[in-house]
């Protein structure tokens, strides 16, 4: 039943939270196949990620307790879930509806994709990758919930800090560690290696199946796509430092998440802004976005704003709009304000 219960707790709260979420940021979206899970969820996990960081950063500014930080999440991230059920339960009713017609369309390379990412997840759960980032990362989780405060001691020593760690603390993905593993009623070590592993594993395949989707227009070339992004996936670790191993074998860990699947993500966004002449939710969701590099990883701090440039620069050149080239200068807003801060406070 310990299991049993463990399982449905993530599914809960890493699952159907996140993509309750998505289902109200969509709401406001003019798409035609927004009720899509896989999308709902992708945007849904990127908004709790982004909404996340300010609070978080704000909460160890004001030196406030994990338990109460905890707990504002939780009332948040139900509230928006309740509103969501309230307003948008008749896409509910018409994505079950599409789930059960995808399977109708089932072909050969679905099955194998899944096959294939079933295989990923069972590798993270069989067998145990040990990193020495661990040390600091996981441990601060650990330190974090058993001091019930957010960085005031070190999770190496358990000492009181004499002054913050200014190279992780613009980034505290180890605090989502330990907010998750207090919901879920799970220890955070075994929630960081076991559970969330496989939750971002999927979120990843979910980015990748939004890029086939927008790049392809029938489900055959689509299943072709993800079954060649997860074989190249599998071979690619030719180097520790690849993308690919990073995602196979230490997805918890943030640098690894924003490789793998924000970054991507957030190109996502600006090719439908491309695509879709720029409606203002997808303005809002690539906002987050960044917000999302920004905590995960101190260099999504960077790395985001230089993906999203790059993208800002091409569209200046190619329709000499300066107000989008603004816009999306003014999404980057959150890593700029963190990188700021970073500086000030080293």
């Amino acid at each position: 039943m310990g299991i049993i219960s463990n399982i449905c707790s993530v599914i809960f709260w890493n699952l159907i939270i996140p993509t309750f979420i998505g289902f109200l940021v969509t709401h406001f979206w003019k798409k035609e196949d927004k009720d899509n899970i896989v999308l709902n969820f992708a945007i849904g996990l990127i908004t709790v990620l982004g909404i996340f960081q300010p609070i978080t950063l704000s909460a160890i500014y004001l030196k406030l307790s994990f338990t109460l930080l905890a707990n504002i999440m939780k009332i948040l991230w139900l509230l928006l879930s309740l509103v969501s059920l309230v307003i948008n339960w008749k896409r509910f009713i018409n994505c079950f509806r599409k789930l059960l017609s995808i399977f109708k369309s089932f072909h050969i390379f679905t099955a194998l994709v899944l096959l294939l990412i079933i295989l990923q997840i069972f590798a993270y759960v069989e067998y145990e990758h040990i990193d020495d980032d661990d040390s600091f990362f996981v441990a601060t989780a650990t330190t974090t919930i058993v001091n019930d405060n957010l960085y005031i001691r070190s999770p190496f020593s358990g000492v009181l800090y004499g002054k913050l760690p200014t190279r992780y603390i613009m980034s505290p993905f180890s605090i989502f560690y330990a907010v998750m593993a207090r919901l879920t009623g799970i220890h955070a070590t075994i929630f960081t290696h076991l559970y969330l592993t496989i939750i971002l594993l999927i979120f990843v395949y979910a980015v990748y199946y939004l890029w086939g989707k927008a790049l392809f227009d029938n489900s055959r070339s689509l299943s072709i796509f993800l079954f060649l992004i997860a074989m190249l996936n599998l071979f690619g670790n030719y180097s520790e430092f690849t993308t690919q191993s990073f995602l196979l074998l230490r997805i918890w860990q943030g640098k690894a998440i924003l490789a793998a699947g924000i970054i991507p993500f957030i190109l996502y966004l600006c090719y439908c802004i491309y695509k879709e002449d720029s409606q203002v939710i997808l303005w809002c969701v690539l906002f987050l976005s960044t917000s999302a590099a920004s905590h995960v990883s101190s260099m999504g701090i960077f790395l985001a704003p230089v993906s999203v440039g790059c993208f800002a620069a091409v569209e200046l050149i190619r329709t000499r709009k300066w107000k989008r080239t603004l816009a999306y200068l003014f999404c980057c807003l959150p890593c700029v304000v963190c990188g700021v801060i970073y500086l000030i406070i080293s």
